[in-house]
């Protein structure tokens, strides 16, 4: 069985924070591999990226995770909700998905 890393607030928050000190940062490269993104871990990435205003560019690869349906859908809804957004890459392969998941519907 695949052991997966468990992501915790406390590395989300010092990412936050870390990200809060570049107030004029306008593009945002963000890789996880090999990690359990439970739902809670996904809202305060939701709050991450809805705290850098200025965010323009967003590249988001998530490989070999194990992610839940809502997750998916956190994820999707935060990238909504950045609004000045103007170049979007998302990579997503070799996720284990805890339950069957129509993308196509997410993207509505």
């Amino acid at each position: 069985m695949k052991e997966y890393i468990k992501i915790n607030r406390e590395i989300f928050f010092m990412l936050r924070n870390t990200l809060l000190d570049l107030p004029g940062l306008s593009n945002l490269g963000l890789t996880m591999m090999n990690c359990r993104l439970n739902d809670e871990s996904l809202i305060y990435l939701g709050e991450i990226l809805r705290t850098q205003r200025r965010l323009i560019g967003l590249k988001i690869s998530l490989q070999q995770n194990l992610i839940t349906k809502d997750g998916l859908e956190i994820i999707i809804g935060s990238i909504r909700d950045c609004q000045r957004i103007m170049a979007l890459s998302f990579n997503f392969q070799n996720n284990k998905i805890d339950s069957i998941v129509n993308l196509f519907q997410l993207q509505n």
